[in-house]
């Protein structure tokens, strides 16, 4: 009786998995690459010892497409912070990584413009001389306002000419309370995203309902 008892139970609960696999869960939304390369085009003289004009910068960043944007009075823009879950960069031979950052888009908006920044903070790198790296910033916008749709999380870029602005820069703070904060930025060469798979829980329910049901009707043959 018990037995009989343990295989309906399970027979019922791998129904239930299968069944909301199919109805109660949404698929889970995937994380999204951002890889970028570019060039040094200006620096700072604090920070001259470490960097030059022309070297390049390459950098993978990575964010939630399903983060949510905080609530905006200003209906042209939205802020998604700790959309972004890390990253690291290298500039010539200086190497970093980032924990976390927000998102800022702008869609047709007077000031802004058409315009996405990804807000790299949590900078772990060397510190130089007197500067430590606090902030990694990319930026793409348009003037023409004809770049963006929309002010959602993007899945895809357009081609990066479309843009008028192409820019990233690493900004420093200084050590010591006085001193100015400094920067090395240039222009980006290019710019893409990149969808990466994961597991969806539907999935997951659907493989772990078919499992238990099998081995229920397994278990009744024998």
């Amino acid at each position: 009786m018990k037995r009989a008892h343990g295989r309906l139970t399970r027979a019922l609960l791998g129904a239930a998995l299968l069944w909301g696999s199919s109805v109660c869960l949404p698929a889970h939304a995937a994380p999204i690459e951002l890889n970028v390369t570019g060039v040094v085009t200006s620096v700072s003289t604090q920070i001259a010892s470490e960097f030059s004009l022309g070297q390049t910068m390459s950098a993978i960043f990575t964010y939630d497409s399903a983060a949510a944007p905080t609530p905006s009075l200003i209906l042209t823009r939205l802020t998604y912070p700790s959309a972004l879950t890390g990253g690291n960069f290298q500039i010539g031979s200086y190497l970093g990584t980032s924990a976390a950052g927000n998102i800022q888009i702008a869609d047709d908006d007077p000031t802004l413009n058409d315009q996405i920044r990804w807000l790299n903070g949590g900078i772990m790198a060397a510190s130089i001389l007197t500067h430590d790296p606090f902030l990694f910033d990319i930026t793409l916008a348009d003037s023409t306002q004809v770049a963006l749709s929309d002010k959602l999380l993007p899945l895809t870029l357009p081609d990066l000419s479309v843009f008028t602005e192409r820019s990233w820069s690493l900004a420093f703070s200084p050590i010591a309370l006085a001193g100015e904060q400094t920067a090395v930025g240039g222009r980006l060469l290019s710019a893409t995203l990149t969808v990466l798979e994961v597991p969806e829980p539907s999935t997951l329910l659907l493989l772990i309902g078919a499992g238990w049901l099998a081995a229920a009707l397994v278990r009744r043959r024998a």
